[in-house]
């Protein structure tokens, strides 16, 4: 089958706090400004570039905004899975478009633009506070929107640690658990959002909000919280809460999901350790969904993406990813 790249979502972030920016660029990079540099880069009077993905033939078109009294701009891409960090050019003051053909199917982006220029001898950069996010495939993204979504109050749990999967129990949303996402849908959904958008947006507001809680103080805070209360309340909690907590939104927008306690590793199974996600399903073809934790795994997420596409799952005592 052929596939044709496209974008779930491509919209832009303002990060407006050096702390997030600091996390941004905590990966090893190419290039990337560090944090200290963007602090350094924040004095300067060069506004940072907006950017808009657009896809066409396979490839994603990135154009940016005009910063006033730009020398130039410097493009980055950031392979969201993997955290790596590309400089895939740097452009005149003139030049305010880019078409990469270097991507790939099912894979997310972020792509980053810093205007520079000469004063006194020195390269003066703007900072980087915005990001475009560009997501999987068009095949999936008409086949998620077109998905017959009807709200539910419960999910199932499943086991798939060894070789048959095993019913474990069923999740159910308490009354409180309803309210609190009501309200976190008051406060951050609009009006004209989709229901895809809904999950995208609720999927890396767990990612980056949530707090990974380790044995101890943390985990004593949420120890008998359900996954709603202890992500969307305490903005606490481990793999089995932030993701039962995505699939507790999902659950409560409609969609057919299911959360699984299996295993992370390498594809020999020599090192593997137990792990917590969600599975989504769409006219019989299964979706991983995977909010990871920005601050515990750094940018490591999936979003609708099939097993062919992710890496480090084990399920069945089989390596079911494929990279």
């Amino acid at each position: 089958m052929k596939k044709i790249l496209s974008l779930v979502l491509a919209f832009v972030l303002f990060m407006s706090s050096s702390a997030l920016i600091a996390d941004a660029y905590s990966v090893k990079t190419g290039g990337v400004p560090s944090a200290s540099a963007e602090q350094t880069f924040k004095k300067a009077s060069l506004s940072s570039p907006s950017v808009k993905l657009t896809i066409k033939n396979k490839q994603i078109i990135v154009k940016w905004s005009k910063s006033k009294k730009a020398g130039g701009y410097i493009l980055y891409r950031m392979t969201v899975d993997s955290g790596k960090t590309k400089k895939l050019g740097t452009f005149d003051s003139e030049t305010f478009k880019y078409v990469d053909k270097s991507v790939k199917n099912y894979v997310e982006y972020i792509y980053c633009v810093v205007a520079f220029r000469k004063e006194d001898g020195k390269t003066v950069k703007s900072a980087s506070d915005y990001y475009v996010n560009g997501a999987s495939t068009l095949d999936v993204k008409n086949i998620v929107r077109g998905a017959e979504l009807k709200s539910k109050k419960s999910f199932k749990l499943y086991d798939v640690q060894n070789s048959k999967s095993k019913y474990m129990w069923t999740v159910e949303l308490t009354g409180k658990d309803i309210k609190t996402l009501k309200k976190f849908a008051e406060k951050h959904f609009t009006s004209d959002m989709s229901a895809l958008e809904k999950v995208r947006y609720t999927h890396k507001w767990i990612h980056k909000k949530v707090t990974y809680a380790y044995a101890g103080e943390l985990w004593n805070k949420i120890d008998d919280k359900t996954f709603v209360d202890a992500v969307f309340n305490y903005k606490l909690g481990q793999c089995i809460h932030y993701n039962g907590a995505l699939a507790a939104m999902m659950t409560y927008l409609g969609y057919d999901v299911k959360l699984l306690m299996g295993f992370r590793g390498t594809p020999d199974l020599s090192n593997i350790w137990q792990h917590f996600w969600t599975e989504c399903k769409i006219n019989g073809l299964t979706y991983v969904m995977e909010t990871g934790n920005l601050k515990k795994n750094g940018p490591w997420y999936y979003f609708f993406t099939p097993y062919k596409y992710t890496s480090g799952y084990v399920k069945n005592k089989d390596y079911v990813s494929g990279l």
